[in-house]
């Protein structure tokens, strides 16, 4: 033990001497390591620097193939869109000739229907003259409508004495016919003999409309009606909502809406503050500018998204040629031009024969934009080249959408249908207050949503909507035949006639700035792009006058009517008309749920009278019974006999469930009774 104790310092000892050299030789071990990675990390460090120029080559190429990718993919789809525009286009004219030819044959029918009639008229005259014993003069039996030209009357040959004759006729005008007979003082008098006064046509005839007396009362519709003078040529002057009071139950929309009280009687420019995020280009010390500080660093952001030589730059500039820099070089070069101060500070600079090499290479960019004569409006020339397409292909199709879009709107025949529906309830509720209405403004069909009944649950937009579904199914789905309207809500009449002229304007810039020095490059444009601006101008004309001639056909104001407030009528108006379908789907699944649920609490309420009902019968059962025991506690004396017990055991035994007053019968007897029948069956055998 002793021994021990005395090694234990020099084991420690050597043990710590061993710890302070591997320490030491690893710490020297770690010097070699690290002297040895920074001599390979040299040569690491240089091959990294060539892989990451490589990569920031293959990326740049990469992002330019992405770009002219983007490119053709952007032409592609304003090629298809024009393509469906033009098989829209096509597919309205079809759909228009259809109508018309429907019309047209319609229109032949009902003619046809008028030359049968007249011809049994004519038919039946004739037979009844067959039938007279002698002839007389005949006149016309017909009254003469207020808006249907008569025909001059035949008159017969007969002996009796001719009338005063009539006095001459006027030259190359036929003859008046002959005086009517005697009519009753009340009757109109006969029109003017043809020829002296033109006669109304179809167009301009107009039916006298009724004041409608209503059992109820009912509330108003705020809506603005049209005279009758601003209804002829609109397209309530080919409404008729006469025929509608047949199919509509007014009975029931005045239940519904009468009065309590007592009845009646895009893209986004970059700043420049967003592109500070670059790190800034270092100078030279020995180079100067002749630019403020912000403007020299702004100028040097932009600079380093421009990979083009800035002699590169003066030629492209001078010459007009949009091949040689792209476009988004020309419109930051917009934003990097001299100004006023500038341009005589570079001027005076030159002047003084100084050392351009000495200027950064952002002064020496804007010394050269300086030299260039009329370098504003040559920048202007080639951002007008560069974005022309596109600026065409944003516009044409914006035309196209707001001709087709007022063609369907005016042509649609369901739409028609339904301002005859709102017109006749209009009028129902107005004409004994207002009088009736000949046409409203679109403007009034936002107030359809605000007339609602008594106990503000239903609008009379919610009553047209059911109706439709009901009376009209046919037209349900009346905004299918009206075109893109939402589309055409959000276009500005105003706005594409100033990007129209904003063209023509840069095009008669282009065509002053070719005429002094023949520019090749100006003169390929001008052949190119001079034939399509002049089209699309023929076309926004073409936009503007049908739409409006559809402004004015709904009785709108042409001068002050744009699309945006024209189309939104008629996009409010679906809306609601949508919204009106749901809410009423909803209260009819509503009513639904209620009558099943009134009828689950009637059959359960059934139910539970039928079960008190049965309850109380088994209780009044048990009462009885129990009333019947308490009566036969003592047992008859004629049932008292030997075995008695006996019987009654054995038979709670086998009918436990038997009625109190059911006759319990012996069982000895019946043993008896059993040997009895047995032995006289014998005693017969």
């Amino acid at each position: 033990m002793e021994r021990g104790y005395q090694k234990l310092p020099s084991e420690k000892k050597s043990i710590g001497c061993f710890k302070r050299f591997f320490y030491r030789w690893f710490r020297v071990k770690v010097q070699i390591s690290a002297y040895l990675d920074n001599v390979f990390d040299v040569a690491a460090l240089m091959e990294d620097s060539e892989t990451k120029t490589a990569a920031l080559e293959k990326v740049a190429d990469l992002e330019d193939e992405l770009g002219h990718a983007h490119n053709r993919l952007g032409q592609l789809e304003r090629d298809a869109a024009a393509q469906i525009a033009n098989l829209e286009r096509a597919l309205m004219e079809t759909r228009s000739e259809r109508d018309k030819l429907k019309e047209g044959r319609r229109q032949a029918e009902e003619e046809a229907e008028t030359l049968r009639r007249e011809s049994a008229n004519y038919r039946a005259s004739l037979d009844e003259k067959n039938m007279n014993m002698f002839p007389r003069e005949s006149s016309s039996s017909s009254g003469v409508s207020s808006c249907s030209s008569t025909g001059g009357g035949s008159s017969g040959g007969g002996e009796t004495p001719p009338p005063p004759p009539p006095p001459p006729p006027l030259p190359n005008v036929a003859p008046p016919p002959p005086p009517p007979p005697m009519i009753s003082s009340g009757a109109p008098p006969p029109p003017p003999p043809p020829g002296l006064m033109p006669l109304p046509t179809e167009k301009d005839c107009m039916t006298i409309k009724r004041q409608i007396q209503t059992k109820n009362r009912l509330p108003t519709l705020n809506w603005a009606a049209m005279r009758p003078n601003q209804v002829r040529g609109t397209v309530f002057n080919e409404l008729d909502d006469n025929k509608v009071f047949n199919r509509v139950d007014f009975n029931d929309f005045e239940e519904k809406f009468k009065m309590p009280g007592p009845p009646c009687k895009d893209n986004i420019s970059l700043t420049d503050s967003s592109l500070t995020s670059g790190t800034r280009g270092r100078k030279k010390p020995d180079l100067i500018s002749l630019l403020e500080h912000n403007r020299l660093r702004n100028i040097a952001i932009s600079k380093r998204k421009i990979n083009v030589a800035v002699d590169q730059i003066a030629r492209a500039v001078t010459s007009l040629d949009l091949r040689q820099i792209p476009l988004d070089t020309v419109e930051l070069l917009q934003k990097m031009i001299p100004n006023e101060a500038e341009a005589k500070k570079y001027k005076k600079y030159l002047e003084d024969k100084k050392d351009v090499n000495v200027l950064t290479e952002e002064d020496r960019l804007l010394l050269e934009l300086n030299k260039i004569a009329n370098v504003q409006n040559k920048l202007n020339i080639l951002q007008y080249m560069g974005n022309f397409n596109e600026n065409l292909n944003l516009i044409a199709p914006q035309i196209e959408i707001l001709k087709l879009t007022s063609k369907s709107v005016r042509q649609s025949m369901k739409f028609k249908g339904v301002l005859e529906l709102v017109l006749a309830i209009g009028n129902y509720v107005n004409s004994a207050k207002r009088g009736p209405a000949y046409g409203f403004k679109l403007q009034s069909l936002d107030s359809l949503t605000d007339l609602k009944t008594p106990d503000k649950k239903i609008s009379l937009m919610n009553y047209i909507s059911e109706t439709i579904r009901t009376r009209l199914p046919e037209l349900m789905d009346f905004e299918s035949e009206l075109y893109q309207i939402e589309r055409a809500a959000t276009i500005s009449l105003e706005n594409l006639e100033t990007d129209v002229k904003e063209l023509e304007k840069g095009m008669e810039s282009i065509r002053r700035e070719n005429a002094g020095q023949n520019y090749g490059v100006l003169m390929d444009f001008l052949s190119a792009s001079e034939e399509r601006l002049r089209s699309l101008h023929t076309q926004l004309n073409d936009a503007r006058s049908i739409f409006r001639e559809t402004a004015e056909y709904f009785g709108e104001c042409s001068r002050t009517s744009d699309p945006t407030t024209f189309f939104s009528f008629f996009v409010r108006f679906v809306k609601a008309f949508k919204a009106a379908e749901r809410e009423n789907e909803e209260q009819r699944r509503a009513e639904e749920v209620a009558a099943m649920k009134a009828s689950a609490d009637t059959m359960k309420r059934n139910k539970k009278i039928y079960l008190a009902d049965e309850q109380e019968a088994v209780i009044n059962e048990l009462r009885n019974r129990s009333r019947m025991v308490q009566e036969m506690k003592l047992l008859p004396r004629d049932e008292v006999y030997n075995g008695a017990l006996e019987d009654i055991l054995l038979g709670l035994r086998n009918e436990p469930y038997r009625r109190a007053d059911a006759v319990r019968r012996s069982h000895r007897r019946r043993i008896d009774s059993n040997r009895l029948s047995r032995t006289q069956e014998e005693l017969e055998v």
